[in-house]
């Protein structure tokens, strides 16, 4: 649980970065296709700040809990 929320957490702030950064300098293309992979929304859109950090939190926390799993169960089973 506590993999998912540090991921989510991680996403989201990536996100609020990429797209604080995308505002300032709107010609710089360094972070529209980070914005791309969580929403569809255009630019200073209300749609892109909730799409996006909703979709950050949700893929972060399903992957970080994923990865936990994993790991956690290839530690059970000897796999190293």
């Amino acid at each position: 649980m506590r993999s998912g929320i540090a991921l989510a957490g991680t996403l989201v702030v990536a996100f609020v970065l990429c797209a604080i950064a995308q505002m300032v300098l709107p010609g710089a293309q360094f972070s529209h296709m980070w914005l791309a992979l969580f929403t569809a929304a255009p630019m200073g859109t209300t749609a892109l700040w909730v799409e996006g950090i909703i979709a950050s939190a949700v893929v972060g926390f399903i992957a970080g809990w994923c990865f936990a799993h994993c790991y956690n169960w290839s530690g059970k089973h000897g796999i190293t």
